[in-house]
This record gives structure tokens, C-alpha cells and sequence, in this order.
């Protein structure tokens, strides 16, 4: 019952004797097979060592053999190799078999591929090291509208009390500000489409500053709650830039329509004078 039940367990289980220096394996499931690629025949007897590779991190074989010393149990995520020569993040777990009379007979080992997730993870680090690196601020807020994640440019701006997790989204503005931010959130919620708003906010110089904050949905493909990103924009030197051009344009109109005028008027007096 024991065999078949290890036999069709979807992780890899083998067993090594201990007795053994050398840690022969003197079992594989179908689950190891499958995820390392290779033939039983082509295991039995050999030492795990042989899923090892180039990349494979020696401080992390290192700590594996001095629990083996110890006979201590272990649990790791260690980069293997199948047969193909293909590289796989394998979580190991080795667990010493104790006999009453013998002491630690046998070495327990359990395999799982963790691929996928590690992938994920090293991809979601990228993604956070460009969070980090960009000076625009970004506010990730859940389904109830609480905050999630904050990049230093978020903290900057806000304050790091302010802008942390569990905080309601609304908190991080003025009162007076809130009903446009609740009504963003609402079209983002209920449109899935992204719109902007304009904010007046105070930079870390004590200076109002203007902001256009973006509100996009957040992409979901695995049925989780969606997710709103604020991501602002400091538009104060291009309102600057708006404000003296508008400015110019009312001046260089008003210049232009009295020397129009005083253009006119001339312009009649010789029509009269030439008549």
C-alpha cells in the first residue's frame, strides 16, 4: 500500500541507505522519473549528486551534506538538471529514517518542481526593481480600496506613515479631493478602462505641487480580485509653462488687436482721403 501510494504520488520520493557512504538511491517513484527524465534503471544506485550541474549553488550542497552529516532533516530550492541537460528549481526535502536499534538507516527525499513559481518570483522582483527606480509615484489598492504597495516615489511624496499598507487609498489625499479620487476609482471599477485626474499636492520642498494621476485597472488572469494602480505624474513646470503661455497669448492678442485697430483706422482715413 505504502509503494503504490509513493508510487503515484504526483512529487518525486526516493529513498537512500544511510548505511551506504556513498547514499545509494534503493528507490524512485514515478514522480522523480517523471520530473528528472530519467530511466529507474539509471538511478537506482547512484547518489543524487548527479541531478547537480554548473549552475548549481555550492553553498546550497553544502548545507544539504552537513545535514546528511547530521542527520538532521533539511528543506531547500536548489537548481537541478534533468537528463536533457534542461535546468529546474527542485524544493528538496530530506527527512532521516530512525530505526530503534540502528540509529538513521535511510534518507527520505522529496522532490518538487517549483519552475514555474521561481520564474514568477524572479520576474515579479524585476518588476519591482523598476517600480522602484522610477521617480513617478505608484499606489497599488485592493478590491476595498486599501493599500497594497507603495514605491519610494509614492513615499516620498505621501510620507511613509501615510502611504502604507492597509491605509485607505482616500487617506493619501485632501478632503476636498476625495470625492474626485472615489469617482475615478468608481469608472475604473465599473468601465475596467483607465481615466485621469488632476490633483494639488505637497512635494517634499512644502511647495504645492500639481499631479495628473493616471487610474488603470490591473490585468487579472487567475480569477483574483482586480486591483486599481494610481500612477502620478508632477505636471507643476508643464502647468508653469501653460499658465506664461496663456498669459502671452492673452498679452500678444490684446497688443495685436490695438495696433489692428490703429492699422484700421488709418487704413480708412486714406480710403476717405482717396475717395
Amino acid at each position: 500500500l505504502y509503494e503504490r501510494a509513493m508510487d503515484g504520488a504526483e512529487i518525486g520520493i526516493t529513498i537512500a541507505d544511510a548505511n551506504d557512504p556513498e547514499l545509494p538511491l534503493i528507490y524512485a517513484n514515478d514522480g522523480f522519473l517523471e520530473v528528472t527524465g530519467y530511466d529507474r534503471s539509471e538511478v537506482i544506485g547512484r547518489n543524487c549528486r548527479f541531478l547537480q550541474g554548473e549552475e548549481t549553488d555550492e553553498a546550497t550542497v553544502d548545507r544539504i551534506r552537513d545535514s546528511l552529516e547530521a542527520t538532521e532533516p533539511i528543506s531547500v530550492e536548489i537548481r537541478n538538471y534533468r537528463r536533457s541537460g534542461e535546468q529546474f528549481w527542485n524544493e528538496l526535502t530530506i527527512v532521516p529514517v530512525e530505526s530503534d536499534e540502528r540509529g538513521v538507516t535511510h534518507f527520505l527525499g522529496f522532490q518538487r518542481d517549483v519552475t514555474d513559481r521561481r520564474r514568477r518570483e524572479i520576474e515579479l522582483e524585476r518588476h519591482g526593481q523598476v517600480l522602484e527606480s522610477i521617480d513617478d509615484p505608484v499606489v497599488v489598492c485592493d478590491s476595498d480600496r486599501r493599500i497594497e504597495l507603495v514605491n519610494r516615489a509614492a513615499e516620498r511624496l505621501f510620507g511613509p506613515d501615510t502611504a502604507s499598507r492597509g491605509q485607505r487609498v482616500t487617506s493619501l489625499f485632501d478632503p476636498d479631493q476625495r470625492n474626485r479620487l472615489r469617482t475615478a476609482l468608481d469608472a475604473v471599477e465599473r468601465t475596467g478602462e483607465s481615466n485621469e485626474q488632476q490633483f494639488e499636492l505637497t512635494g517634499e520642498d512644502g511647495r504645492h505641487r500639481a499631479y495628473q494621476f493616471r487610474f488603470e485597472p490591473e490585468a487579472i488572469t487567475d480569477g483574483s480580485p482586480a486591483r486599481s494602480v494610481l500612477i502620478g505624474r508632477d505636471i507643476t513646470t508643464i502647468r508653469e509653462y501653460q499658465d506664461r503661455l496663456s498669459v502671452f497669448d492673452r498679452v500678444l492678442r490684446h497688443n495685436l488687436r490695438n495696433k489692428l485697430n490703429v492699422v484700421a483706422g488709418n487704413a480708412d482715413v486714406l480710403l476717405e482721403e482717396a475717395e
